[in-house]
């Protein structure tokens, strides 16, 4: 007899293909979420950097006066503040994939084998990652065009400043 406290455990039995069709399906849904992390990423990104150049230009106000009252044209001034964008974009991927690899390696040595719904993604209980050169090299090239992207408008009211009036400026 069945005690009445104790409930029955019921079985499926399921086909390795049966398994095996689910798995693009999860995939799928994990390429629409990254790209929709990516998208926002990105925006953030971009106002940041924008907010972070607003303070950049109205700390450097007199710097600005300075240089385009020794001759310094809009679009050579222009071109300073995106290169400095640009090498802004450039450390922060690189430090940002430095982070990334040490915290996938650190991820990498965990034992996730008590975590029945992710054997699919594990190795013998470990994750497996890989760094696709390509991908890497478009997330970066996306960062730096987004660092760009940010600094563009300031950029250009900085070089759009009138040297004697970003002179007499008071902070």
């Amino acid at each position: 007899a069945i005690e009445p406290h104790r409930e029955r455990c019921k079985f499926g039995v399921m086909t390795l293909e049966a398994h095996l069709t689910t798995i693009p399906v999860i995939l799928g849904a994990l390429h629409v979420v990254t790209w929709f992390v990516l998208g926002l990423f990105v925006l953030i990104v971009v106002i940041g950097i924008g907010n972070t150049y607003r303070m950049i230009i109205r700390e450097r106000t007199k710097e600005i006066g300075t240089m385009r009252s020794l001759g310094m044209q809009k679009s050579q001034l222009l071109g300073v503040f995106l290169a400095e964008s640009t090498l802004l974009g450039m450390l922060g991927m690189l430090s940002g994939l430095v982070l990334g690899v040490v915290l996938l390696a650190i991820a990498g040595a965990m034992d996730f084998s008590w975590m029945a719904l992710a054997g699919v993604f594990l190795e013998r209980g470990h994750l497996v990652w890989y760094l696709s050169p390509g991908l890497v090299s478009l997330a970066g090239l996306v960062l730096v065009l987004s660092a760009q992207l940010g600094a563009w408008g300031p950029a250009r009211a900085a070089s759009r400043l009138d040297p004697v009036q970003a002179l007499s400026q008071e902070k």
